[in-house]
């Protein structure tokens, strides 16, 4: 047979007990602060510092060779100007960047036509680079151009400022200035 609970009756039980106001004053502090510690409210304990950021990973640059013809002689940006797909993909980033001097076009000056067109290796791509200079005025332009998905990229040093043609990515700026740094052009 279950046993029943035995029912007490509200007469029965003991009449609250007023608390001493110290001790009153001091559960609604408790109480409120454990309420506030639910909802997040008190002041967490600090946290570690968040690990130092780490630099960029550096761009592999290589240079593998230099543009040749079919006969062994070195190419100059001179002698690929007109040469689709780079003429293509070169008028096209000169008109981007609103630049109509004539130098640019004619790859005018002695360092357009004796520089060789470099092979270079960035990540795993495969760039033609060159370099080649205004005649008597030191202006110069770099260019960067792959023929697999004829992207290209160009800086511009221009009466002593130097600035990048369309927005290269990072990898690719990167790998300009190391590319400068290691091997100059000629």
């Amino acid at each position: 047979m279950p046993h029943a609970l035995p029912s007490v009756s509200p007469a029965a039980l003991p009449a609250p007990q007023a608390l001493p106001p110290a001790k009153a004053a001091a559960v609604f502090l408790a109480a409120g602060l454990l309420c506030l510690a639910c909802w997040g409210c008190v002041p967490q304990q600090p946290t570690a510092p968040p690990p130092p950021a780490q630099a960029a990973p550096q761009p592999s640059v290589a240079v593998v060779g230099e543009l040749t013809a079919p006969g062994g002689e070195r190419l100059s940006g001179y002698d690929i100007r007109n040469k689709k797909p780079f003429s293509t993909s070169y008028r096209a980033l000169l008109r981007r960047n609103g630049l109509k001097s004539p130098w640019l076009l004619r790859f005018e000056g002695p360092a357009g036509r004796d520089t060789p067109v470099r092979l270079v290796r960035i990540g795993g791509a495969q760039y033609m680079h060159f370099v080649f200079c205004r005649e008597k005025s030191g202006d110069q332009i770099e260019v960067l151009f792959c023929e697999t998905d004829r992207s290209i990229y160009g800086r511009l040093r221009q009466h002593g400022e130097a600035r990048w043609l369309d927005d290269p990515p990072l990898e690719i700026s990167q790998a300009l200035e190391l590319l400068w740094k290691l091997e100059p052009p000629l």
